[in-house]
C-alpha cells in the first residue's frame, strides 16, 4: 500500500474525485477484493452469519449503477478498523475488504461521493 497510494492518489484526481475522497485513500492501510459468481443459497448464508459473528453494523445500503452496494463496518469506539463493501450485481458479488482507521465522517462522505454520481 505504501507504494501504491501516490498512484491511487493521482488516479483519483485524474477521475476527478472530490479531496475528501483522496484523503480517505490515505488511510487505506490493506484492502482484499474477492469476486463470487454464481453465489448459492448456502455461500450467502455462511457470509451472513459470518458476518453477524464478527460484529460488522450495517452502515449503508445504497444503489449505484443499477447496483446494490452495503457497507459494513466493524469498529472499535470511535474509530472504523474494518469496512466491507459488498456490490451485489446480476452476474456475480463483489467483496471489498478495506482496513485502515477511519472515522464515521469520512464513511459519511464516501457514500455522498458515490450516491452522487
Amino acid at each position: 500500500m505504501l507504494l501504491a497510494k501516490p498512484y491511487i492518489r493521482k488516479a483519483l484526481r485524474e477521475d476527478g474525485e472530490s479531496e475528501d475522497v483522496i484523503r480517505l485513500a490515505s488511510k487505506v492501510s490493506k484492502i482484499k477484493v474477492m469476486t463470487v459468481e454464481n453465489s448459492n443459497p448456502k455461500l450467502l448464508k455462511d457470509f451472513s452469519d459470518y458476518l453477524l459473528d464478527n460484529h460488522y453494523e450495517d452502515w449503508a445500503t445504497i444503489k449505484h449503477e443499477g447496483e446494490q452496494v452495503n457497507i459494513r463496518v466493524k469498529q472499535k469506539t470511535d474509530v472504523i478498523k474494518n469496512m466491507l463493501i459488498t456490490v451485489n450485481s446480476d452476474k456475480e458479488i463483489i467483496l471489498v475488504d478495506v482496513k485502515g482507521n477511519f472515522t464515521a465522517d469520512d464513511i459519511s462522505k464516501m457514500i455522498a461521493s458515490a450516491s452522487d454520481k
